[in-house]
């Protein structure tokens, strides 16, 4: 193999891993915020079994990009935020770390139907601290909280018939339970649309299980031709926290939509970042947050800072391969 052909290949192979180099990243992202988290037994109670390897990779599938999740030992883990954030990002952020995304469909409990009363009065003696129904041993219902934008305030009527009521400073709504429990396990994916008004909503696909089950849900819950309209209503809830209650008129099977008068396009594309990303095995709570004192900047492997280090690794390759030639010229 000839000088020139030594030169050549060792331009091609510096300039390539330069450039590579620079696209990922040669060394990790600056880290600007340390999040610590721990599993919330208060939720789970004290003899459940935790696994956390599935919890980190579950924290890691909805944080992408922008960090990256580890276990600190026990039920204890740190997030790394790469980069300089300010509070509304942070924010963010955080809620995306710490949101459940389980997501259930409920029919709403209706005041002015005789069939609800029994749930209703049982659930109107609960304290503000007890949100689950029971009447026999079974629970038969549900308080969850509820967007005030859509719902209106506990003392304001909803032409739903959706009971209410205060518990603390939460205005909480009562949902029915019933036998098929269609939730975001049969979830197939979620996605941003419109409603027809033109406002966001998320538009969502079940997978054959959950549309079977929607169907039988929805069947049973359609209008009764002897009571024209006269609906019920299909509480979908996030979290425990009821977003919209659209009216069954028909039966539906294996796709629908979520709106409500609270949500903004910001607040779609956190729903349906969430929900593709799926539900945390176990829910968590932030103990600790600490900054390294990262400036503001736009330090990172991505956007500007992307194409500059590009030049500079070319730049470098370009220099290197001169002094190459250089010396191979000089030893012929």
């Amino acid at each position: 193999m000839t000088s020139l052909e030594i030169v050549r290949r060792t331009l091609v192979g510096v300039v390539l891993a330069a450039v590579c180099c620079a696209i990922v990243g040669c060394a990790e992202r600056p880290v600007g915020i340390v999040l610590t988290y721990q599993v919330d037994r208060s939720v789970i109670g004290p003899t459940a079994t935790v696994e956390m390897r599935s919890l980190v990779a579950a924290v890691n599938e909805r944080l992408g990009r922008a960090g990256r999740a580890r276990i600190t030992g026990g039920e204890e883990l740190e997030v790394d935020i790469y980069g300089a954030l300010d509070a509304e990002q942070l924010y963010l952020v955080k809620r995306l770390i710490g949101a459940g995304g389980v997501l259930e469909f409920r029919i709403t409990a209706d005041s002015t139907r005789a069939e609800d009363k029994p749930e209703i009065d049982q659930a109107r003696l609960l304290p503000p601290s007890q949100k689950d129904v029971l009447i026999g041993g079974n629970k038969v219902a549900e308080w969850v909280t509820y967007d005030a934008e859509e719902f209106g305030g506990p003392d304001e009527q909803d032409i739903r018939g959706i009971v209410k009521r205060m518990a603390g400073d939460r205005p909480e709504a009562l949902v029915l339970i019933d036998p098929w429990n269609v939730t975001g396990d049969h979830l197939r994916n979620a996605s941003k649309g419109f409603v027809e008004l033109g406002g966001p909503a998320v538009n969502f696909m079940l997978d054959a299980r959950g549309a079977a089950y929607f169907r039988q849900l929805t069947s049973q819950n359609r209008p009764n031709p002897a009571t024209p309209g006269r609906f019920r209503y299909l509480g979908i809830i996030l979290d425990k926290r009821l977003l919209s209650a659209p009216s069954i008129r028909e039966t539906i099977s294996n796709s629908g939509q979520i709106s409500g008068g609270g949500m903004d396009e910001a607040e779609v594309d956190f729903i349906v970042d969430i929900l593709n990303a799926g539900a945390l095995p176990y829910p968590i709570r932030l103990v600790a947050e600490r900054s390294t004192g990262l400036a503001v900047s736009n330090a990172g492997p991505s956007g500007t800072s992307t194409l500059v280090l590009v030049a500079l690794a070319v730049g470098f390759g370009i220099l290197l391969v001169v002094i190459l030639v250089a010396l191979a010229v000089k030893t012929r």
